[in-house]
């Protein structure tokens, strides 16, 4: 899994919000936040 840019991380939360993913996990999978 690669990083993503912070001018993605909008589209990211909308992704996020539809999944059971937290934004802790997010940050472990190495996304940054």
């Amino acid at each position: 899994m690669s990083k993503i840019k912070k001018t993605d991380m909008t589209s990211v939360s909308m992704e996020i919000s539809d999944s059971t993913m937290t934004r802790h996990d997010v940050c472990e999978r190495g996304y940054s936040c």
